[in-house]
Order: structure tokens, then C-alpha cells, then sequence
């Protein structure tokens, strides 16, 4: 008696859901279909909510698998029924995420391989078991989506092929997209690599054309010191030049490198090289206004020890 009671409350308030689902109000429906499961869950509450939980206009996808999955664990004996509705909402999941572009193309081939698996699972099923799934269609649930009502068995293989063959042809438009996509990102790179390669020759050369014109100043300056000046005088004048140039050259490095910031310039050894350069000039450039300098005092030293000596040799006289 009682469980004659549960059963005309359960199908009391699923006709009140199916009505409210005809009449387009999703959310009353599963509001009632809540109510039901609170009093009894039963296998195709399942399959109707993640259903309808897909027409939503926001669809929670998390929350769709989470229902199926349940269902799933369950009611083992009707594993035809969510291997079929878990390979749909995959399909459908895919459709919609990639007209969205919320899914990359990888996971959208990860996806549609997993249904796969799950229709070979679902035909085997279908062939194992068909009679649980005929008892389905001969006497099927309020809540049943009605593209089932009064379907043979031969007709659910029928929709596990076509469901089949729209998966292997997204599969492969998607497989065909991402080959695509990957050959222009391949031809991608392989721009950037030559522009790369482009502006490391362009550096090379501008560099050797700056080492090259830095020479042949330094062999027209040695030209004219060696000419003009003793070996003495003209060593530091030499060596200085020296490591003008070398800093010349090395600032020429720097400034035709390219760097992603500026403070890696600091981490360069070039940066380095140049900085020393510098320091060991400006020694250079005070050790020889010190040097200038000096001479004067011994001049003037020397011209006192000559006036000394004037003095004393016509002392003598």
C-alpha cells in the first residue's frame, strides 16, 4: 500500500514536471524534479535532469557530468542508456565549446575519441543485454526524452550509429582544423627563425664592418705617430688608441644586440669589458696630465742646478 502511495506521488509530481518542461519553464521542472528525487531516485530521474540541465541557456557543463556520473555508479543495469547519453553530451559539449572557441582543438579530439569509447561501450551493451533496453521501450518512463517513446530496439542501435557517424565527422573536421592550425604555426616559426637568423647576420656584419674601419683607423694613426714621435713617446699614445678601439667595438656589439630589457644589457660580459675600458682610459688620460705636469718641475729644477753651476764656475774664475 505504501509503496503504491510513493509510486502515484512519483508520477503525480513527474507529470507536473513534464508539463512545466512542455511549457518551456526548465527551472519549475527541475525544481519538481528535485522534489521527486527527494522522495525516490530512480534511473531516469538522472538521465532527465542532465537532459534538461543541457537546454539551459547557461549550461553547467560540471554539473551535467556530475549527474551522469551518478546516475552511472547507481544503476549499473542501465549502462545502455547513460553511455549513450554521456557520448551525447560529450558531442554536444564539443559542439558548443567550439563555437564559443572556449576549448582548444586538442581536448576537443580527447573529448570526442572518449565518446567513442563510450558508443563501442553502449553497442556492446545493446548487444549483450538488448532485452533490458526492448522492457525500456516497450513500457518507457514519464521523464524518457520522447525522441524514444515507442521506438523498437533496432531503432536505439539505429541512433547509437547516427550519433557514431556525427562524432567521426566533427572528429575529423577538427582533426583536419588542428593540422592545419599546427602546419601555419610551423610556418610561423620558421619566419621568426629566418627573421632571427636575418638580424644575427645583419649584427655580424655590422660589427666586422666596425672592427674592420676601427683597424684600418688604428694603421693610419700608427702611420702618423711612428712618423712623428719616438718609440717612448709614442707606446702609451698606441695603447691608448688600442683601447679606444676595443671599447669602439665592443659599445658597437652592444648597440646592435638585442635585448628583451634594458637591465640585460648589465648581465651582458660585454657590458662588463666596456665599462673596465673606460676606467683604464680615464687612469690613462690623469697619469698623463700627471706626467705633463712633472716635466715642468724638472725644468725648472734643472735650469736652478744650471744657474748653481754658472754661478760657481765663475766663482772659481
Amino acid at each position: 500500500m505504501a509503496n503504491q502511495e510513493v509510486n502515484a506521488q512519483l508520477q503525480r509530481l513527474e507529470e507536473q514536471a513534464l508539463q512545466l518542461k512542455k511549457q518551456g519553464n526548465i527551472l519549475g521542472a527541475l525544481e519538481i524534479l528535485e522534489e521527486v528525487m527527494e522522495i525516490e531516485k530512480r534511473w531516469y530521474h538522472f538521465y532527465a535532469k542532465a537532459c534538461w540541465l543541457y537546454e539551459l541557456p547557461e549550461k553547467d557543463l560540471a554539473k551535467m557530468w556530475a549527474v551522469v556520473q551518478e546516475g552511472f555508479s547507481r544503476f549499473p543495469d542501465q549502462r545502455f542508456w547513460y553511455l549513450y547519453l554521456r557520448a551525447d553530451l560529450r558531442y554536444n559539449s564539443v559542439l558548443l565549446l567550439a563555437s564559443k572557441a572556449q576549448q582548444k582543438l586538442e581536448d576537443s579530439l580527447s573529448q570526442l575519441s572518449e565518446g567513442q569509447k563510450d558508443i563501442a561501450s553502449a553497442n556492446y551493451e545493446l548487444q549483450e543485454r538488448p532485452q533490458i533496453v526492448k522492457e525500456t521501450l516497450d513500457d518507457p518512463p514519464h521523464l524518457l526524452p520522447s525522441v524514444w517513446y515507442k521506438n523498437e530496439i533496432k531503432d536505439a542501435a539505429g541512433k547509437v550509429y547516427t550519433l557514431e557517424s556525427a562524432m567521426r565527422s566533427v572528429y575529423q573536421v577538427i582533426s583536419t582544423t588542428k593540422y592545419v592550425f599546427d602546419a601555419e604555426n610551423r610556418i610561423n616559426r620558421r619566419i621568426d627563425e629566418q627573421e632571427q637568423l636575418m638580424h644575427s647576420e645583419k649584427i655580424r656584419i655590422i660589427e666586422i664592418l666596425g672592427f674592420f674601419t676601427a683597424i684600418m683607423a688604428f694603421i693610419i694613426l700608427l702611420g702618423n705617430v711612428a712618423f712623428k714621435t719616438t718609440y717612448n713617446e709614442a707606446m702609451p699614445i698606441l695603447g691608448g688608441l688600442s683601447l679606444v678601439l676595443i671599447l669602439f667595438v665592443t659599445v658597437t656589439s652592444l648597440v646592435t644586440s638585442k635585448f628583451d630589457r634594458y637591465r640585460d644589457i648589465l648581465k651582458d660580459v660585454r657590458s662588463w669589458l666596456a665599462f673596465s675600458l673606460i676606467i683604464i682610459l680615464g687612469l690613462l688620460v690623469w697619469s698623463s696630465q700627471k706626467e705633463q705636469q712633472s716635466p715642468d718641475a724638472l725644468s725648472i729644477h734643472k735650469s736652478q742646478s744650471q744657474s748653481t753651476v754658472e754661478v760657481l764656475n765663475k766663482d772659481k774664475k
